[in-house]
């Protein structure tokens, strides 16, 4: 009985052996492709595993060095306005020191107090000295400068430390 099967069946017999045949060459060439193909696969996914790690810690230096120029930035800022207010400050007391001066000169003259009380700068009765009126603000001004470039080379410095502790 199985051989009219076989006999009956025969097409499908051979049909069944060439694909098993063809299964049997795909796994035996699969084999020998795939395990290049694999070793390959494996190394490029360690390189690029390599690469991912290398940008990130990049990544993260970057976004430290600029964190810290921001917060150079913010302080360098900072420093501007505290200046533009010490500068005010200091012209403010100026000036006041000034009009008190004039005050205690003008009281001495109109005799109400006495030459020496009215203030450094005078000597025996001389006519005061007048580097403050004439200079004072210019100075003030002029100190005022200085602390700016000295905020900006502070600030440049934080920026070149922070660069040459990365690279």
């Amino acid at each position: 009985m199985m051989i009219v099967w076989i006999v009956k069946n025969w097409r499908l017999l051979v049909v069944l052996a060439v694909v098993a045949g063809l299964v049997a060459l795909g796994v035996a060439m699969r084999g020998a492709v795939d395990k290049p193909v694999i070793a390959s696969a494996k190394a490029d996914a360690s390189a690029a595993r390599g690469v991912t790690v290398a940008v990130q810690h990049a990544r993260t230096v970057e976004h430290r060095v600029a964190a810290s120029d921001a917060a150079a930035s913010t302080d360098y800022q900072k420093g501007l306005e505290d200046g533009k207010t010490q500068l005010q400050g200091a012209l403010d007391r100026l000036g006041a020191a000034l009009r008190l001066r004039d005050q205690q000169l003008a009281a001495a003259r109109a005799g109400n107090l006495s030459t020496a009380a009215a203030g450094p700068g005078r000597r025996d009765a001389s006519a005061p000295a007048d580097f403050l009126a004439a200079h004072g603000a210019d100075a003030e001004r002029l100190a005022a400068e200085a602390d700016e470039v000295t905020r900006q080379l502070t600030a440049c410095q934080v920026i070149l430390a922070n660069d040459r502790a990365v690279h």
